[in-house]
């Protein structure tokens, strides 16, 4: 193995070698240090990987945003969340209720659930059954119209936004490499997106209902599902506020409209198969919870 190992030359991270023997019609596997694997004689046949296996001894954690402190921390493997905020200087107009954290690898599984879900609907929309001939060509043009709107899907990025701020234990999260953690600034603004005729941001008013907001943005338009709204809270959750005709206020019960805010009015689903249509729905509330964007159809 040493002779093998001058002439392979592995990069300075290998720390391992894996040797895959191949006796046969058996494929043992042996797993070595590369120290230890100096003593090792190869045979006819063998299969060699170097391999980086160990943990890294630091991590690198950007800190953005409304603060006075650094923005870039190169903390020791294993660090929580607790001791990175303890280090960080706020200023008057930090929102620091409303802390954000961004991570790499939630990002990555949201995408993943999305192109799970855009696969099965794809699926479902081409193998839709037909009665009639008309109900075939019906059937074969909302398919068209369905696999435009997944293409379409595919290429929003979530977020990766992880909900940090109503957790009681957030101190004990353990940091990533390459987490941002976001400080909003209180600007006292409501954005209002979506089915709208007018996206706007709207200076916060407490006084306002949902319907207010909306009718600040020009009102719904006719592709809208005025009786469903999802409100996004600058932490990361959400509240779906559900009305009669679009009608809401903070008598029903609904979640108040806090400053930072968005109002998201998600686009009504019209498709012959009512399976379909349960699935468009909630792709279309699953693209605005990880990415904050309404996809419409």
């Amino acid at each position: 193995m040493s002779d093998l190992v001058r002439l392979a030359r592995p990069r300075a991270t290998a720390t391992h070698v894996r040797v895959v023997r191949n006796t046969g019609p058996v494929r043992n596997t042996e797993y070595y240090t590369i120290a230890e694997a100096s003593r090792v004689v190869l045979q006819d046949g063998d299969e060699l990987e170097f391999t980086s296996d160990k943990k890294p001894g630091t991590i690198t954690v950007r800190v953005e945003g409304e603060h006075l402190s650094a923005q870039e921390y190169v903390l020791p493997y294993g660090t929580r969340l607790g001791s990175l905020l303890q280090n960080i200087q706020y200023s008057e107009r930090s929102d620091v209720e409303s802390l954000q954290l961004f991570r790499i690898s939630v990002k990555e599984r949201q995408r993943a659930m999305l192109q799970t879900s855009l696969r099965s609907l794809e699926a479902a929309a081409l193998t839709a059954r037909s009665g009639t001939s008309d109900e075939a060509r019906l059937r074969s043009e909302e398919a068209e119209l369905i696999l435009q709107w997944v293409n379409r899907a595919r290429n929003i990025e979530s977020t990766g936004q992880v909900v940090i701020a109503q957790t009681e234990r957030r101190a004990d999260l353990l940091l990533e490499n390459g987490d941002v953690i976001r400080v909003p600034t209180r600007d006292g603004l409501v954005l209002v997106s979506g089915e709208v005729l007018f996206p706007n941001a709207i200076a916060h008013d407490p006084s306002l209902t949902l319907d207010d907001y909306i009718k600040k943005a020009g009102g719904y338009t006719q592709n809208a599902d005025s009786a469903r709204l999802v409100v996004a809270r600058r932490d990361g959750s959400f509240a779906e506020a559900r009305g009669d005709k679009g009608l809401f206020s903070l008598s029903d019960g609904l979640p108040a409209v806090r400053p930072g805010d968005e109002v998201l009015v998600l686009p009504k689903i019209d498709v012959k198969s009512r399976q379909i249509w349960k699935d468009i729905t909630q792709i279309v509330y699953q693209i605005a919870v990880s990415a904050k964007v309404v996809l419409g159809l």
